[in-house]
Formats: C-alpha cells, sequence, structure tokens
C-alpha cells in the first residue's frame, strides 16, 4: 500500500538542495547575467570557461534542460541550455528591478548593527546577500530554502527585531523570550557511545547506574537538558504559530529574516554599525529544470513578505557534533537552534504559467516585427484554450488523488490507529514541517 508521500510525490530533483550545489549556482547565475550583455555569439564562445559555469557543471547532480541532467547534453545543446537560462535571469532580473553589473556576495563576512552586535557578541556574520547585482544584494535560494538558523543569542536577535518592528503589543511576546531563555545553549555527553540519540532514549536510571562518577554527572547533566530542550521545542514552536497569526509580527518575522534589515542595515533602531553591505532587498528563487526562475523584489508588508509569513512555520531542534580529548572522540556536544524555512519547489501549474508567458513574449515579437495581427490573436486565443485545457488536467488529477486518499482513510479507520500513522508515516509525537510552498 502505499504512503501519503508516495500517492503525493513531488519531482525528486525539486526536494534535494545540496549548500555546495547552490553555492555553485550563485556563480553559474552571476556569470549568466554578465555575459548575456555580450550577444549570443560571445555568450556561447565564453561561458563554458567561465571558472564558476565549469565548478557548476562539475559538481552539479540536479540540475536538467528538458528532462536531461545537464552532464549528459551534447555540447551545442549545453550551450543552447546557458543562453537561453540567461536569457531567462536578464528577464525576470529587469522585472524585478535588477540593473548594472553581477558579482558574488555570499561569502563575505560584513559588519552587523550595534544591536545585533550588543546581543549576539558578534561583530560580523554571513551575508544575507548571496549576490549583489548593481549594488543591490540578492538573496539566492534553491528548491528548498533556510530563510534564518541561529543558536540562542542570534533568534533573540531575531525576536527582538521582528517584534520592535512590527509594532506589536502582543501579549505572547514575553512568553516566546521566558523559551528563548531556556533554549540549550552548550551540553556536552561523556564517553564516544553516549550520542544524542543514546542520551534521549536512556532513562536517568540507566545513566546512574555508570561506574565512572565523571561521566554519570555529565550525562545526568545533559539527559536533563536534553528533556527541557524538548519541553522548550514544544512550548516555542506552539507560541511562535501564535505570534505569526498576528500580521504584524509574522510580516516582520518574515521580513527581517528575509533581508537584514537591523542585523545589518541597522534600520529599526537606527544603528547601522559598518553599514548595509549585507542586506538582502531581492529575493530569486532558481528550480533545478532551468526553465523555471523567480526573482522578487522584496517589499516591507509587501505581497511577497505577506505570503511567505502567511506559512511561515519555525523548528526549534537540537544541533550535535562529536568532540575530541587526547586525540580520541570523547563524546557529543549539543545546542539548540531555532530555524525558519521555506519551501521555494516550483508546482506543475508554475511550469504551464512560464511557458505561457514564454510563448506570449515570443508572440509580442512578432507583432513589433510586422506579423498580421489578427493571425496573431487567433494564435494567442489557441495558446489560452491549451493552457486552461492543462490546467484542468492539473486539477482533476488532485482531485482524483484526493479522492482516493479519502477512500484509504475510510479503509483505515476500521485497521486501528497504528494502521492509520504508518499510513502518514508519522509516529505519536508532534512534528512541524517548517517548509512552507511560495508559489
Amino acid at each position: 500500500m502505499k504512503t501519503f508521500k508516495e500517492h503525493l510525490q513531488l519531482d525528486a530533483d525539486l526536494l534535494i538542495e545540496s549548500t555546495e550545489e547552490s553555492t555553485l549556482m550563485e556563480g553559474t547565475i552571476v556569470s549568466c547575467w554578465n555575459l548575456n550583455s555580450k550577444g549570443e555569439t560571445a555568450f556561447k564562445r565564453s561561458i563554458l570557461n567561465d571558472g564558476a559555469v565549469k565548478s557548476w557543471l562539475r559538481k552539479s547532480k540536479n540540475a536538467k534542460w528538458k528532462g536531461t541532467p545537464v552532464g549528459k547534453l551534447k555540447r551545442n545543446e549545453l550551450l543552447e541550455a546557458l543562453w537561453q537560462f540567461s536569457k531567462l535571469v536578464v528577464q525576470k532580473g529587469n522585472q524585478a528591478g535588477a540593473k548594472g553589473k553581477a558579482s558574488p556576495a555570499g561569502q563575505s563576512k560584513p559588519g552587523v548593527s550595534k544591536f545585533w552586535t550588543n546581543t549576539t557578541g558578534k561583530g560580523k556574520d554571513t551575508s544575507k546577500a548571496d549576490i549583489d547585482v548593481g549594488g543591490v544584494g540578492v538573496s539566492v535560494k534553491g528548491p528548498k530554502a533556510l530563510l534564518m538558523s541561529g543558536e540562542q543569542k542570534e533568534s533573540k536577535a531575531t525576536a527582538y527585531a521582528a517584534f520592535d518592528e512590527s509594532g506589536s503589543r502582543s501579549r505572547i511576546k514575553k512568553q516566546i523570550f521566558n523559551e528563548l531563555d531556556n533554549m540549550i545553549t552548550s551540553t556536552r555527553t561523556s564517553g564516544p557511545e553516549w550520542t544524542t540519540d543514546a542520551i534521549a532514549k536512556a532513562s536517568l536510571k540507566d545513566i546512574r547506574k555508570l561506574k565512572d562518577n565523571e561521566q554519570k554527572k555529565m550525562n545526568v547533566a545533559a539527559k536533563q537538558a536534553h528533556e527541557t530542550g524538548k519541553k522548550v521545542k514544544s512550548n516555542l514552536e506552539a507560541l511562535m504559530t501564535k505570534a505569526f497569526n498576528v500580521k504584524e509580527v509574522g510580516n516582520s518575522f518574515a521580513w527581517e529574516s528575509m533581508t537584514g534589515w537591523e542585523k545589518f542595515g541597522g534600520k529599526t533602531y537606527k544603528d547601522p554599525g559598518s553599514g548595509v553591505e549585507g542586506e538582502a532587498l531581492q529575493m530569486l528563487v532558481w528550480s533545478p529544470n532551468m526553465e523555471q526562475l523567480q526573482w522578487k523584489s522584496v517589499k516591507k508588508n509587501g505581497p511577497y513578505v505577506s505570503k511567505v509569513a502567511s506559512q511561515m512555520k519555525m523548528k526549534a531542534d537540537m544541533k550535535s557534533g562529536s568532540y575530541k580529548q587526547g586525540g580520541k572522540k570523547a563524546g557529543y556536544s549539543f545546542f539548540q537552534t531555532v530555524r525558519l524555512n521555506i519551501d521555494t519547489a516550483f508546482s506543475d501549474a508554475d511550469r504551464l504559467n512560464e511557458d505561457f508567458e514564454k510563448s506570449v513574449t515570443k508572440y509580442e515579437q512578432y507583432l513589433a516585427e510586422g506579423v498580421n495581427e489578427a493571425v496573431l490573436w487567433d494564435a494567442i486565443k489557441g495558446l489560452w484554450a491549451k493552457f486552461i485545457s492543462k490546467m484542468k488536467v492539473i486539477w482533476e488529477t488532485l482531485v482524483r488523488t484526493l479522492v482516493q486518499l479519502k477512500n484509504k482513510l475510510n479503509e483505515l479507520w476500521d485497521d486501528g490507529i497504528d494502521a492509520v500513522m504508518n499510513f502518514f508515516e508519522m509516529d505519536i509525537s508532534v512534528r512541524v514541517d517548517p517548509y512552507v510552498k511560495l508559489i
């Protein structure tokens, strides 16, 4: 029997994001933007000699052109794919108001605002902007995107800035900061076998049976910290969900996390610090199929920010890693982070919209070249009819899927709660899905 995930399976390539591949894609986008202005012939002559593009092609695992992995394209097909992709980058960038030369920005660590330094102890941090186009920072996101990730101090700075920028007097603010104060900051287990999973599964009674007193003391403390962390996770995620339901608060969290308005711009508290080099006021979302791309101007309380905020979720999870003493693994350390995630996966409907826009643009060019207007109007009407018929297929497929799920659920209830949980690939513990669909 298929699970819920299998019934609604998306293209697996859209659900996998390699950090390395995303970074290399940023360089490829910069090169495509800059070289496009030289014209098709010059572009095709030089693009494959570009260092950023060569690195991306060598490491890319998910990129495709018309369904074929880029690594399997013939040279002329690859050149055409990159040329068409560069045209798409320029078209979407111009629509978002991007102008000028592009350059990488994501590996820089510009200065943060005075408030951020006072709250976190950091004087510099990784830029929100991944590329710079004409002096404007652009955040580049792949199929899965992380808006913000930070330990306790970073999370508190984001929350302070977001609440104060929103102007909201929500009573939930105090409760959220109480939970942030309780976040696990730095805890260590003792013994290479005592991973965070082992600590989570073991009982205090079992841990207290350890013969080494120092190891016992550290692992008891780690167990208690882990239990506290689980409570903080549950409480904080529930509180944040309520807070995001207040429009002004949700918008301000999304705004700060997307742009670094206060972190780098210092604009909430009017304390810019070293400047605004790390701020990102545009967002670019790329798809592995290379035929879809979004480039948005991010405006405070604008529709794009509101859309992100309306679907945004957060998670307060543990991060862990081993540590060594005397050159040998001595145990594991763990701490808690807050993450705000978005899912930028493109849907079938988005693909149709992209195809429709491309065709209309082509017809507009024909009109400018003097082709008979009546003939073009008939072609556009045919294009519209084709678009609507394909949209109906998508909708009918969705309806059929939902009906199948409904019928299957009716059967499952007769088999008991265990069968239902297994079908949905769940366990009894509550989980928060931090991914939202932007488009």
